[in-house]
């Protein structure tokens, strides 16, 4: 392990260190950053991880929040439960990779800790579009209100009829068919970092909270493509960290863990995670 730009143990600058794992992957023609908090379940998921990159640490200290940012959150993860400091450390994490990332003037890959590559999935991200950011792991998700996403997207297996007409490679997303969530992974252009980094700021400026990171990309549909098939899947045995919904994670080909179920009881049989099809 070589390590680069440490933060002290009192310090609230982000920590980087490089890691070179036993079998370099093939995904190297872009920068590959992995956000993490500093847990024992941070640490078991950066224990499993199969690809070339950069641990991005924003918040060194498991009990610790962002310090100097203001922010107050919404929705879900809303400032009177539990829930809001982590999602604010996870959005801080975020915000601070895309400064550096507008910074160095560079284009990445951003992770979260506990994604796996699918090696045959392997694309060169380079060749990705510049002008929005590209979803490379995650899930879809209903239109509608959350609450109704298992009677109106799922149980009619809406989500498998979505999913079958993406074509192979780049796909625009169409936020009146479907939104997503699980920033699992995504190509970012450094220029549209600098974006996100001068809506953010204006944000905190009006005194505005945010949502979620994912839900917050969505919502200003900063995402605007995903490829297909994803080259990124979630660990099978990593544990949410911020207390997203029981059966929601798992997922491939974008559709996670129960909607895989729902499929299967409708006698439909999909391909197990990391397959080269959808349907087995």
């Amino acid at each position: 392990m070589s390590k680069g730009d440490m933060g002290d143990s009192d310090s609230s600058r982000p920590e980087f260190y490089d890691i070179s794992t036993p079998t370099p992957s093939t995904i190297e023609e872009t920068k590959h950053f992995v956000i993490s908090l500093d847990s024992p379940e941070g640490a078991k998921r950066k224990a499993q991880l199969n690809f070339m990159h950069s641990i991005f640490i924003a918040c060194p200290h498991t009990s610790s929040e962002p310090k100097d940012f203001g922010i107050h959150m919404l929705g879900r993860a809303k400032e009177h439960t539990e829930l809001a400091p982590r999602q604010r450390a996870t959005f801080f994490s975020h915000y601070k990779l895309w400064e550096t990332i507008s910074k160095n003037q560079a284009d990445a890959v951003i992770c979260e800790d506990d994604a796996i590559l699918v090696e045959s999935r392997s694309i060169d991200t380079s060749t990705l579009p510049q002008d929005g950011i590209t979803l490379l792991g995650g899930c879809i998700r209903t239109t509608g209100a959350w609450n109704r996403g298992k009677t109106e997207f799922v149980d009619n297996l809406k989500f498998l009829d979505i999913v079958k007409n993406f074509k192979p490679g780049i796909n625009i997303i169409d936020y009146d068919k479907f939104r997503w969530t699980n920033c699992l992974a995504y190509f970012l252009p450094w220029k549209m970092a600098g974006h996100l980094v001068e809506d953010v700021r204006r944000i905190l400026d009006d005194g505005k909270g945010f949502r979620p990171v994912d839900i917050w990309l969505g919502k200003h549909i900063w995402m605007k493509y995903l490829h297909y098939p994803n080259m990124f899947i979630d660990m099978n045995d990593s544990v949410t960290q911020v207390n997203s919904p029981k059966g929601h994670q798992k997922a491939d080909f974008y559709i996670c863990e129960y909607m895989r179920r729902a499929a299967a009881d409708q006698s439909i049989r999909l391909s197990k995670r990391g397959s080269s099809s959808l349907l087995a």
